[in-house]
């Protein structure tokens, strides 16, 4: 009689329901951390673009906004230098953000917007403005204060 080489239905069984287990196990843990490294790549692209409003008013003399529509954020630079869409008065500095399609997270802010003048420092800030980035019960924020230096 010849030697039967391979598995049993049996062996392949134990064995896709072991890896199931283990899957099950370590799912939550994977989530939570993906969860945390997209909430942290978001916080620092909101810093990325509250730095960059800084520079780009300081830069070019103007007054710029670093606006929130929704989980959107934009650089805005006041008053217009280059010829753009009709009924806008204001130039975008670097792209648009969408924070919920690059990274799944809601942003909530106080105002909508953070004006820097061109100096550099925030304005119209009473003491600062808090920016919360949050994903299921994940949360992370980061602070502008009226010298317009950002904290996490």
């Amino acid at each position: 009689m010849k030697a039967r080489t391979g598995f049993t239905l049996v062996e392949t069984l134990i064995s896709v329901v072991v890896v199931s287990l283990l899957m099950m196990i370590a799912y939550p843990k994977v989530a939570s951390s993906m969860a945390k490294t997209d909430l942290r790549s978001a916080r620092t692209a909101l810093v990325n673009a509250a730095a960059s409003a800084r520079s780009a008013a300081t830069e070019s003399s103007r007054t710029t906004w670093l606006k929130f529509e929704g989980n959107r954020a934009v650089v805005l630079a006041r008053p217009r230098r280059t010829a753009g869409a009709p009924g806008s008065n204001a130039d975008t500095v670097g792209v648009v953000l969408d924070l919920n399609e690059a990274y799944g997270v809601t942003v909530t802010a106080v105002s909508d917007s953070i004006r820097f003048n061109p100096g550099g420092f925030g304005t119209d800030l009473a003491a600062s403005e808090t920016i919360t980035i949050s994903r299921g019960s994940h949360a992370e924020s980061i602070t502008v204060d009226a010298l317009g230096r950002v904290t996490k």
